[in-house]
């Protein structure tokens, strides 16, 4: 017969109920658990699709329609960069997964093709096709850099929908290039989370009040006119109270004019920012706005909620700029 010491079958036991304790709270309801003493543990075990049920769909992305998109954009970027250069052409069209053109006789023997494009966009790649035809499309690097980014993007949106069905840790994950998949546990209407990813994410841009008076007054009802409180996008579950914006009904301008957006830093103030690029229409009217609003806030709603929140410092021109974040 085995003779352990006291101590060890004292250790054995005490972690046997600290266990058993823990896992206590999985048999009771959330009501029961929210009328025990402040030191009993009351976190369940989340259960996954295998023991509780919910949702499972397989997403895929629409790439080949969003990359049609960038080469729209780039056609109207090529046709101001051609204009400048008095560069005499035809047939600049979007066709499969190429724009294509042609220039006319009559041009300078000295026009450089490439370097017009490369101005219009630097991830361009130019083939001379022959007798003054040109296809232009993205380098195969840009291709696979734009293809996970809108993965990537369409993950982010995804994950803040399902936040709005309050389901507790949904499963999202990539699955190869071009497909999401997401498990919600406990979600037994799938049509419900269908038409709830269907919406299509609205992006617009706004100028901040930042007056703290008028924020406190509209926070207890009297909303300054052409003026409406917007929270922030907080997806941290520890917060209780997002932050709210008060933001003019103006819209600047809609994501639409957005044509890629990417995380960076500051190099000034050592903060992160967001590094932007618009198209044509959008750079025009995004320089202006700058131009009349340096060191004033701006923010970029989607679905409502403010999800960015940056000081302009300066006017952002050529449709290409960096929007630090406004720190508060």
């Amino acid at each position: 017969m085995l003779d352990f010491p006291r101590w060890k079958w004292l250790t054995i036991l005490g972690t046997c109920l600290v266990f058993i304790l823990l896992a206590v709270p999985n048999l009771f309801s959330e009501s029961a658990r929210e009328k025990w003493p402040g030191f009993l543990p009351t976190k369940t075990v989340n259960l996954g699709l295998d023991l509780q049920g919910g949702s499972y769909l397989l997403l895929e992305l629409q790439f080949d329609k969003y990359l049609h998109e960038q080469l729209t954009s780039v056609v109207e970027n090529l046709r101001k960069e051609l204009i400048e250069k008095k560069v005499m052409y035809q047939g600049l069209v979007v066709s499969d997964d190429k724009v294509k053109f042609t220039l006319l006789k009559g041009n300078s023997g000295d026009t450089d093709i490439v370097d017009i494009v490369h101005k219009a966009d630097a991830d361009l790649e130019v083939r001379d096709k022959g007798n003054g035809n040109y296809e232009v499309g993205f380098t195969d690097n840009a291709y696979r850099a734009k293809k996970l980014q809108l993965l990537e993007q369409s993950i982010q949106i995804v994950n803040r929908r399902v936040n709005e069905t309050g389901t507790r840790e949904p499963i999202i994950q990539r699955q190869g290039d071009n497909r999401i998949v997401l498990q919600v546990p406990g979600l037994q209407d799938p049509e419900r989370l269908k038409a709830l990813l269907g919406k299509t994410a609205k992006m617009t841009f706004h100028l901040v009040d930042t007056d703290s008076d008028h924020l406190v007054s509209a926070l207890h009802g009297a909303v300054p006119p052409g003026e409406h409180i917007v929270y922030e996008d907080s997806r941290d579950k520890e917060k209780d109270s997002p932050k709210p914006y008060l933001i003019y009904n103006r819209v600047i301008m809609g994501g639409d004019m957005l044509v890629d957006a990417q995380p960076t830093t500051d190099e000034k103030k050592g903060g992160y920012a967001v590094s932007q690029h618009f198209t044509t229409a959008g750079a025009r009217i995004f320089g202006e706005f700058t131009s009349n609003n340096v060191n004033k806030v701006f923010a970029v709603v989607l679905d409502n909620k403010v999800i960015t929140a940056a000081q302009i410092l300066a006017p952002i021109l050529g449709g290409q700029g960096q929007l630090s974040f406004f720190a508060t």
